[in-house]
Parts: C-alpha cells; sequence; structure tokens
C-alpha cells in the first residue's frame, strides 16, 4: 500500500506559523476587550484541529485494488484500479499561478481530483507513474504525458 501526503511545506507550516501568532496576539491580550481565557482556548482548539486535518487528515492510498482520496480523516472516495478509463491534467482555476488538477476517472464516470498546489508535482507523477503500473491500460491525455515526459528529461 502506498501513500500520499498533502504538502506539507506548501500549507501545513505556513499555515502553522500563522496560527501560533494568532494564538499568541490573542494570548498576551487576555483581558483587553472581548478576550477572555475561555475564547483563547476555543481558539487553540481550533487552531489545533487545523493544523491535525492539514497533517494528518488529507492524504490518498493506492493499494492493489482501489485508489482511495480521503478528507476530514473519514470521508473517503475509491475507484477500483481496475475501473479507472484515464487520467487527465488541466489547469486549475488559481489566479497567476500554473496550478493543474489531475483528474482520475473511471469507466462508470466517477473521479477523483488532486491538485497539484495541495500535493506537489512529484506526488502527481508517481501518483500516475503507480497508477499505471497497476492499470496499463489507463489512457492519459496530452499534458499527463508532457507532464510525465517532462519528469523523465530532467532525471537525465
Amino acid at each position: 500500500m502506498k501513500y500520499y501526503k498533502f504538502s506539507k511545506q506548501q500549507y501545513v507550516y505556513p499555515m502553522t506559523a500563522v496560527l501560533v501568532c494568532a494564538f499568541a496576539i490573542q494570548y498576551f491580550n487576555v483581558g483587553v476587550g472581548h478576550v477572555t481565557y475561555a475564547s483563547v482556548f476555543i481558539s487553540g482548539i481550533f487552531f489545533l484541529s487545523l493544523f491535525l486535518l492539514m497533517s494528518f487528515g488529507i492524504f490518498c492510498k493506492l493499494d492493489s485494488t482501489a485508489f482511495t482520496k480521503t478528507t476530514y480523516f473519514f470521508i473517503s472516495k475509491s475507484i477500483s484500479v481496475r475501473q479507472i478509463s484515464n487520467i487527465s491534467l488541466t489547469h486549475t482555476w488559481f489566479p497567476g499561478i500554473d496550478a493543474r488538477t489531475l483528474i482520475i476517472t473511471s469507466v462508470s464516470g466517477e473521479h477523483i481530483t488532486l491538485t497539484d498546489v495541495a500535493y506537489t508535482r512529484s506526488v502527481i507523477m508517481q501518483v500516475i507513474r503507480d497508477l499505471m503500473e497497476v492499470n496499463s491500460s489507463i489512457k492519459l491525455d496530452a499534458d499527463t504525458l508532457d507532464l510525465l515526459s517532462s519528469s523523465v528529461a530532467n532525471k537525465k
């Protein structure tokens, strides 16, 4: 079984720094305005929940039978690897950056999406390679093939 993790470097670490600063500001301002220890405690629980969610609650896994994306710790969506018909890489709506979304589609029309902003391009490429290894009949669009060929060219 292979696991693919949400990018901690792009999301978790910067978010954690911002949340720690926000928590410290709130903590040191107890008694000013409406800031109480109860509100600091609630904020701390909220910030901890966000950290845990981003660190451990979002991931994908591939085993010999299915590709599964899990969000919010327990909400999962699976597609049988043998039922995957095609993989496409489309441009994402993020403005100002070259972001892509990997769309894994089954024969029945179900799909799982992964953005390279959240999972990084290297993880996206590994997902494609691993899925192709299990099911070589998966069709890849031109952008997906370009991504894979550019990674091979970069290794040389």
